[in-house]
């Protein structure tokens, strides 16, 4: 039977590999905030443009889209 002594270096590494796995934790669930964040952003951007479109379709002027929609005037004005 193979014994073998407990050293430090078994305690470091372990250390070691707990660490690692916190921060692999903790950067997944910062990535995930971070992805959700960019995707309400996206899709708020996206309704805006939708709207936009729909009021340039009704004839609005551009000012009264930009300023309804929290778009810029330039945004407008590319769709």
């Amino acid at each position: 039977m193979l014994t073998r002594e407990w050293r430090h270096e078994d305690e470091v590494m372990i250390a070691k590999e707990e660490g690692v796995a916190i921060g692999m934790e903790r950067g997944m669930e910062r990535g995930m905030e971070r992805g959700m964040e960019r995707g309400m952003e996206r899709g708020k951007w996206e309704k805006a443009i939708e709207i936009a479109k729909s009021l340039h379709a009704k004839g609005i002027d551009v000012n009264t889209i930009a300023e309804s929609t929290g778009l810029t005037v330039d945004d407008v004005l590319r769709m």
